[in-house]
């Protein structure tokens, strides 16, 4: 099992590294509001695979820089890691959304 990410960066590419060409595309096609029908599921699996309740401050003060949103906690940073995992699929599957 691997350690956990410690920066957002890092859990972007960990992500994006597990997932399969079909679900990326799925997700980059995805609109900003139906993308956040994801929080519920994946962020669970984000929060519980990334420790973001268990003790990865590094990761949650990662997101804290990142989203200038001072008093985030483990649910909002992965909220934050979903979104930025959104953001970076979108570019690197480039098509007109």
């Amino acid at each position: 099992m691997q350690a956990p990410p410690k920066t957002l960066g890092d859990a972007v590419k960990r992500l994006v590294s597990i997932l399969d060409k079909e679900t990326m595309e799925t997700f980059a096609g995805r609109s900003e509001k139906e993308f956040k029908h994801y929080h519920c599921t994946a962020g669970v699996l984000i929060r519980k695979e990334f420790k973001l309740t268990d003790g990865n401050d590094e990761l949650i003060e990662s997101c804290r820089k990142f989203s200038g949103q001072s008093d985030l906690d483990g649910k909002g940073a992965s909220i934050v890691i979903l979104e930025a995992l959104w953001e970076s699929l979108r570019q690197m599957c480039r098509r007109p959304w």
